[in-house]
């Protein structure tokens, strides 16, 4: 009886010394999991890093895009109103030298019939 009592512990033991060795094998695939998910959390992370930089950079870019446009857009007005007022001032001038020149044709007009006159009045005499 003994010996059958010695025989089923052993057989116990036997059956326990596997089941741990089981779970140290089940452990150690555990763990070798875990390091492979945190390599590749790790490697997300920094692919999520990169990422935000990028848009960083891009909106920084987007930025100073627009900034840019404002500042042309700007100057495009002040571009317009000046040759706006150039051509206004151009008109102006245009219709100063009409003015001018129908002077001076009225003038050179006057100046030619006294021309005449004097040499009428200098044949009469």
């Amino acid at each position: 009886k003994q010996w059958y009592q010695r025989r089923v512990r052993e057989k116990r033991i036997t059956e326990l010394h596997d089941k741990i060795s089981i779970l140290n094998s089940d452990k150690e695939v555990i763990a070798t999991q875990k390091n492979s998910l945190f390599s590749l959390a790790t490697a997300r992370l920094e692919e999520a890093n990169e990422a935000k930089k990028q848009k960083s950079e891009v909106a920084g870019q987007l930025s100073e895009c627009k900034s840019k446009q404002d500042t042309a857009s700007s100057e495009k007005e002040e571009l317009v109103g000046r040759v706006q007022a150039l051509e206004s001032t151009n008109e102006a001038l245009q219709q100063k030298n009409q003015e001018l020149t129908a002077q001076i044709q009225t003038l050179t007009a006057q100046q030619a019939a006294k021309e005449d006159a004097a040499v009428v009045e200098s044949e009469a005499v």
